[in-house]
């Protein structure tokens, strides 16, 4: 089974070296665009100033941030630095929304050629499914970096997941543990403990399985549990923390479980 490295609890999005070699041109491309109008902002923000000290300053750049202040008032350059922490922060927060479209019009580009699915594909280039679904986790990487390099655990939930089409329900508590970004479906009320990692791939051997992960509501996963493919948790679940599932478990409704693997230990209502 393959582990995150990241300790920064971003979705785990392996990605075989093969297919990132080939396509690193398409990769750099996406950041490349993602990038673009955050640095418009800081260009619209700090051109007036780099046009002052510059050799060539011709006073000709009247469409600035500086600019459009001081038609009501003279900035001086110590106000400008106390700005500065919020136009950054408008920069990273339009970098992260545009990220986020870029990489959902690049995964519908990708879900058109190949549709996403269930299944036990061969670790080969030659299997056009196992291919995809690291291209796929390759067009995730760049979002997933900025969103959980930084403390906006709001933004984690919204673009990692519900964004890209990964359902999660209402009141889930889910900012510091590993989920899936495909195959996972979560519903309300959920609450998952720090570090539970939760699994829709699982490698074996040669293999890659694949299989939707289902937590329904008001389940409870423990920290540092693991709950792997094809593993269902039926409503009012209690898993105990440092359990795991094997593949395709099933978790009876209010049922308490612990162990590796988890057994039931007793019902909620007894």
């Amino acid at each position: 089974m393959s582990s995150p490295t990241s300790t920064k609890l971003a979705p785990p999005t392996y990605v075989d070296p093969r297919v990132r070699r080939r396509n690193i041109i398409g990769y750099i491309l996406q950041i490349w665009v993602s990038l673009i109008p955050g640095s418009f902002l800081l260009y619209w923000f700090y051109y007036d100033y780099v046009l002052e000290i510059s050799p060539f300053a011709t006073g000709i750049m009247q469409f600035s941030f500086r600019n459009l202040i001081e038609q009501v008032w003279i900035m001086p350059l110590g106000i400008l630095f106390i700005l500065t922490p919020i136009i950054l922060l408008l920069v990273y927060l339009v970098t992260v929304i545009w990220a986020a479209v870029v990489t959902k019009l690049v995964l519908l580009g990708l879900n058109i050629i190949r549709k996403p699915i269930e299944g036990v594909f061969t670790r080969n280039l030659q299997d056009r499914d196992y291919v995809y679904w690291n291209k796929r986790n390759l067009a995730r990487v760049f979002l997933f970096w900025l969103l959980h390099s930084v403390p906006f655990t709001f933004l984690k939930i919204t673009f990692s997941y519900r964004f890209l089409d990964v359902k999660v329900g209402k009141k889930a508590i889910l900012n510091h543990c590993w989920i899936a970004p495909e195959f996972v479906k979560i519903g309300n009320n959920v609450t998952l403990g720090q570090s539970a990692g939760i699994y829709s791939f699982q490698f074996q051997g040669d293999k890659l399985l694949v299989a939707q992960v289902i937590l329904e509501d008001n389940v409870i996963v423990g920290p540092q549990t693991v709950l792997l493919p094809g593993t269902i948790v039926n409503k009012g679940a209690i898993i105990d923390g440092g359990s795991f599932s094997h593949p395709f478990t099933v978790f009876e409704k209010d049922g308490i479980y612990h162990g590796n693997p988890a057994k039931l230990v007793r019902k909620s209502q007894d």
